[in-house]
This record gives structure tokens, C-alpha cells and sequence, in this order.
């Protein structure tokens, strides 16, 4: 535990050296692991896990997305979360 408490004194006083409190540091760190954690896992689910299939006249928002995704939106969801979480954090600095 000693290492990853120094590993987290490290991040934590970057972000404070950027501006953040410390109290807004630890919350910073929280919500990035948050959604790394959250990544991980759904680069496993189902690439089809949106597919309407037979359904999709009941769910014609869900069909037309789903068909104008790619071959990785596992990766594509990942790099607009975190433009838009990196976005977010830098309208918070001072």
C-alpha cells in the first residue's frame, strides 16, 4: 500500500500543481480511474451489443446509430469520453 499511496501523492500534487485543490485532485484522480476502469470492461462486451436486429423499426434511433459505427467503437467511445472529460476538467482549472 505504501506504493500506491506514493504513486497517488505523485498524481495528485500534478493536479495541484496545475491549479486543482487537493480535495479537487483526489476527485480528479477518482473520475479518471472511473472511466479507465469503465473502458476496460466494455472493450469486452459485444461489438453488437447495440444491434436492434429485427427490432429495429421499434428502435430506428438505435438501427441508424448502430449502423454508422464502425469496426472499433470501443475505441472510438473511448476517445470522445476522454476528449470530453479532459474538455471538462480544463474549464475547472483557475
Amino acid at each position: 500500500m505504501p506504493g500506491t499511496l506514493g504513486m497517488y501523492e505523485q498524481v495528485t500534487s500534478a493536479f495541484v500543481a496545475f491549479g486543482f485543490t487537493p480535495r479537487d485532485a483526489l476527485l480528479t484522480v477518482e473520475a479518471l480511474e472511473a472511466f479507465l476502469l469503465g473502458s476496460a470492461t466494455d472493450v469486452h462486451a459485444p461489438i453488437d451489443i447495440f444491434d436492434p436486429g429485427q427490432r429495429a423499426s421499434s428502435h430506428p434511433t438505435m438501427a441508424e446509430g448502430f449502423a454508422e459505427l464502425g469496426s472499433t467503437p470501443q475505441d472510438e467511445a473511448f476517445e470522445l469520453g476522454l476528449a470530453a472529460l479532459l474538455t471538462g476538467l480544463s474549464i475547472r482549472l483557475p
